[in-house]
């Protein structure tokens, strides 16, 4: 590329003014967009393409979703997602052309000219669209040193600046939706032009994933494989957490193309589709991973979990999990901590007796009066609880969950847990008489108010070193107070312990007019012998490089 190109401007989505209050009107799904992207190629002297793009920060935030829009897209795996209020349509003759750009990227580009110069097709934006997107594919194909090649990413930038210049009101919505989406994916590929084939590959494969185009996603992450050498081998320990991502992301694809009736064995023997054959499937194997390839592999699972949820896939969600147990990220279906000490007992409901801590429990239980008039006290000072960490994030929630810690877990320092145990003297006191909680550096203890009319969503803990337990303080008479863990359902009795593995999938609904009031108290997996010195001396560093301090937000879908 000449210096020109090499100093391009790596901002691709600032917005115009010009027809602002028109395209105001336009809140589109699953993107909400007010603005055009400001999209612009200049073709220089020496025939050189220099790319001015906008602010990069719009091309790494998350895309918007529609507040407004309830309806659920209609989706398949490789017409996509549409929304029919949007009037979308797929032209057929555009999507077999699309289905060509990895396989024939060249045959691909000149066909889509051909219809698109020659008015071969009703609808010309759309076919423009696909142009700009071969082009983008191809760019990430073949450039120096398996580079980005820009010159190739210049025409399809071109391609979408065409479709920004036109009249706002001659456009359809759901076109705007697509370019918005290319520009993007444009923005992130020159971003990291340098990072080699593959990760340009995770990037299409996220593009199309978004779309609802599974079948393209799954081919980019295979391309992406094969790029760094890992298609066809098996997981290792030292396979990278992206690696993992696009063997789990493929499999689950597969699952999902296999049990919606388009390929059927009982039909075919080799299971293969004639508008979009699978081929061999990808082979999974278990590794059980160190701390920090689950800790990342399984926070950014969690992104592609999001985003399959707000689509109408019957299969892909119960396939990640799936893939990701075969994998090895998970340790089952339910049970998902970050953080995995191996074998323990694995259950989500535990009796008082099979803890081994009867005594200990019973000693805080017989002054469990005690401790819900502290919690009472706490009630009536509404600034002390603070929305519990778990309830961030936590997409399609419902009302309020708060806690006022007693304990803290090794990430607070010395004086922050003296503080902590300000909040309950009482209570604190009991936690300090019960060494397998107190002396846990991944337990914490507090009190947990859930109001009413409130849905805590399926969710799992971060690890499986410990149990937690329960004690009921005020809970309504009336109405639906449960919890579900994996797949049993258990409730709250004022004075008695409920006991659980959170590490297990769990919910909680709170469907009376009342709150629900309990001090849950962490301790040792019974099966942690205390001669493990490594689990019972964790630092805020450990804890750290384990990933148990969780990040709030997650951005991507790869490392």
């Amino acid at each position: 590329s000449s210096p020109q190109v090499q100093s391009v401007l790596l901002l691709h989505m600032m917005m115009i003014n010009k027809k602002l209050s028109s395209l105001m009107l336009l809140c589109l799904s699953p993107v909400c967009l007010s603005q055009k992207p400001k999209i612009a190629v200049e073709k220089g002297k020496g025939g050189e393409y220099n790319i001015k793009l906008g602010d990069t920060a719009e091309a790494a935030a998350e895309p918007e979703q529609s507040k407004d829009d309830d309806e659920p897209p209609s989706c398949e795996v490789v017409r996509g997602c549409t929304w029919h209020r949007m009037g979308e349509t797929v032209d057929k003759v555009v999507l077999e052309l699309e289905q060509k750009i990895f396989s024939r990227t060249e045959e691909a580009i000149e066909q889509l000219e051909d219809i698109y110069y020659g008015e071969k097709v009703r609808d010309l934006d759309e076919a423009l669209v696909a142009l700009a997107l071969a082009r983008t594919v191809q760019a990430a194909f073949g450039g120096e040193n398996d580079h980005l090649c820009e010159k190739s990413l210049a025409k399809g930038v071109r391609h979408v600046e065409q479709i920004n210049a036109k009249d706002v009101r001659k456009v359809k919505p759901g076109i705007y939706k697509k370019v918005s989406l290319l520009a993007n994916l444009q923005t992130k590929l020159l971003m990291i032009k340098k990072a080699g084939r593959e990760k340009l590959f995770e990037k299409i494969g996220e593009y199309f994933f978004l779309q609802g185009k599974l079948m393209f996603a799954r081919e980019a992450f295979l391309i992406s494989l094969r790029f760094e050498g890992n298609q066809d081998s098996k997981l290792n320990i030292v396979s990278s957490p992206s690696t993992i991502i696009k063997k789990v992301m493929s499999r689950a694809i597969e699952q999902e193309y296999l049990s919606t009736g388009e390929c059927s064995k009982d039909q075919q023997p080799d299971c293969t589709d004639q508008d979009y054959p699978i081929g061999q499937q990808t082979s999974l194997n278990s590794i059980f991973w160190g701390d920090i390839a689950r800790s990342i592999t399984h926070e950014k699972l969690e992104w592609w979990l999001a985003k399959a949820k707000k689509m109408s896939f019957s299969h892909l969600e119960e396939g990640i999990y799936q893939a990701g147990v075969a994998a090895g990220v998970y340790l089952s279906r339910y049970q998902r901590p970050i953080n995995a000490v191996p074998g323990l007992r694995a259950k989500p409901v535990w009796e008082v007796k099979e803890t081994g801590l009867k005594k200990a429990l019973d000693k805080i239980r017989e002054n469990w009066k005690v401790i819900r008039d502290e919690g009472l006290e706490l009630m009536k000072q509404r600034r002390k609880w603070r929305v519990d960490p778990g309830w961030v994030g936590l997409p399609d929630s419902r009302g309020w969950w708060g806690e006022v810690a007693i304990k803290g877990v090794a990430l607070h320092s010395a004086a922050e847990q003296s503080n902590l145990c300000k909040n309950a003297l009482f209570t604190c006191r009991m936690i300090q008489q019960f060494p397998e909680a107190s002396g846990c550096p991944k337990c914490k203890a507090s009190f947990s108010l859930v109001d009413g009319h409130t849905h805590i969503p399926a969710h799992a803990g971060p690890t499986n070193g410990r149990l937690r337990a329960h004690l009921g303080l005020v809970v309504p008479k009336k109405g639906d107070v449960h919890m579900r863990i994996a797949n049993k359902t258990v409730g709250w009795k004022p004075g008695k312990w409920t006991i659980i593995d959170d590490s297990f999938e769990h919910e909680i609904v709170n469907d009376s007019d009342g709150q629900r009031l309990i001090f849950l108290v962490d301790f040792m997996h019974p099966d942690i012998s205390k001669e493990n010195k490594e689990e019972f001396n964790w630092s805020r560093e450990d804890m750290k490089n384990s990933g148990l301090a969780r990040n709030d937000y997650i951005i991507g879908g790869f490392p």
